[in-house]
């Protein structure tokens, strides 16, 4: 009988499934929750245990919101992704008409710039947008990012809607205009302001990305006719691994990342500068598969940053190959047994 033996103070799952091409594989996951000390600049592992999510976890109806955390039974992922949850802050609390947000972990950086509410408005000769209303924190949520659904312009056409970001404001159509009153973005990606009416910026922001949008969805392979009838229920042929990130493009690393990083979040939490450097963790894990031994080495690749909490989700994975043996899998031992 199949026995997991968890030696750490982390959550862990062991999880079966196939490849593409119809190999077993088994993946071992490792979670925890880690606390940002204040003012020590270090995480500390919470007694909290880390939830394994099986199933996407929305901020609400999963229709209308985008997704708060990604489903942890990946088969693998190329790099790590990195996510935040949280709001952009003005400094010392005063309200401001915009601010820059960013994010530095390691040699990785992306910033933001957060505005506070606005909508186009038209002039005597051209489109113009209002001046922002102050804010002092903003959700850093898709919802408030570029995209959403265009206006309709007849009552018995569907309303077009956009494929990267279809709960955002401000989208406007590949062949509309802007109407007046329409909200623009309160998010957007420093490097694409939007500066005319017809700009049609790249999706901006630091959550998960949902797999229906682009442009993760084209790399999830043809699901067509031929598939349905020679594969299905096998993923297709022309499916690609990176479809299992689901970070922003801009915070997946090239690498995995491995731990001791530094972390800097700048106007993401009340203190304006929030910084930390990512655990070290050398646990192993060992599989026993028939007649053998195998030692794998857990990779970081999912980190899951929440300001307000002052809570950092860190995801380890192992993806064993056991092309129809998954069944022959003994015993797996997750980190090396500790004194008592």
């Amino acid at each position: 009988m199949l026995e997991v033996r968890n030696h750490t103070p982390l959550s862990t799952a062991l999880i079966p499934g196939l490849d593409k091409n119809g190999y077993d594989y088994a993946v071992v996951i490792m979670k925890g929750n880690f606390k940002i000390t204040p003012n020590q600049n270090r995480l500390v592992l919470s007694d909290e245990p880390a939830i394994i999510f099986q199933g996407d976890a929305h901020y609400g109806d999963p229709v209308e919101t985008s997704v708060r955390y990604e489903s942890d039974t990946s088969m693998l992922k190329r790099g790590t992704d990195i996510v935040v949850n949280g709001h952009a802050y003005a400094p010392g609390q005063h309200a401001v008409l915009a601010q820059d947000v960013s994010l530095q972990v390691g040699n990785l950086n992306k910033t933001c710039r957060v505005f506070g509410d606005r909508h186009w408005e038209k002039s005597v000769t051209a489109w113009g947008y209002s001046h922002p209303a102050k804010f002092d924190r903003l959700p850093l949520l898709y919802e408030n990012a570029y995209g959403g659904i265009a206006p309709n312009s007849a009552e018995n056409k569907t309303p077009e809607a956009s494929t990267s970001n279809p709960l955002g404001k401000g989208y406007i159509g590949l062949k509309g205009k802007p109407t007046e009153g329409l909200p623009l973005p309160n998010i957007e990606d420093r490097r694409y302001l939007i500066q005319k009416w017809d700009d049609r910026p790249p999706l901006a922001g630091f959550g998960f990305i949902s797999r229906g949008w682009q442009p993760r969805i084209a790399l999830a392979g043809t699901y067509d006719a031929h598939w349905q009838k020679q594969r299905h229920p096998l993923l297709p042929l022309d499916f690609d691994d990176r479809y299992f990130n689901g970070a922003h493009p801009d915070l997946i690393t090239p690498v995995p990342l491995s731990g001791g990083e530094p972390v800097i979040l700048t106007n993401m939490s009340e203190s304006g500068v929030m910084a930390f450097d990512l655990p070290v963790w050398h646990d192993p894990v060992t599989v026993f598969l028939k007649d053998s031994k195998v030692l794998f080495q857990p990779v970081m690749d999912t980190v899951v940053i929440e300001p307000d909490a002052h809570n950092v989700q860190i995801t380890w994975r192992v993806t064993v190959p056991c092309p129809k043996q998954f069944l022959y899998i003994d015993t797996v031992i997750i980190g090396k047994k500790r004194p008592s």
